[in-house]
């Protein structure tokens, strides 16, 4: 698995998503909400393109167990940082809670097409 077209691929989603969710966008500060939820779902996917990758190097029990159990914690992390976001800074909860998951769909499925990837490469 090839981490520059792993980040290529993440780039150009993001270019892609920030361009169409910048049309519903009014005020300037709604970007930076937009931006603050595309940063935690960005470090959300590198953290697991990097522990799958080196998963993808061991058994397949360790791999599996690799897989679920940084996935939770990750989870986990998106969760806190999502608690200590909304107080501490002034948000527009309903925008902020859509841009993170609209952005953590869209790496999911290119983080689960490069781990299918690894598994199955290309003959």
């Amino acid at each position: 698995m090839s981490i520059k077209i792993f980040s290529l691929s993440v780039f150009i989603a993001s270019v892609m998503l920030l361009l169409i969710l910048q049309i519903f966008v009014s005020q300037i500060g709604e970007l930076y909400i937009i931006f603050i939820g595309w940063g935690l779902a960005l470090i959300h996917v590198i953290c697991g393109f990097l522990f799958n990758r080196w998963a993808l190097e061991k058994s397949p029990r360790t791999f599996v167990n690799a897989v679920l159990g940084g996935f939770a914690v990750r989870m986990l992390l998106i969760g806190a940082g999502v608690a200590l976001l909304i107080p501490f800074i002034r948000l527009n909860i309903t925008l902020f809670i859509t841009s993170l998951g609209i952005f953590y769909f869209i790496f999911q499925l290119i983080e689960l097409y490069w781990v299918h990837r690894g598994l199955h490469p290309p003959k």
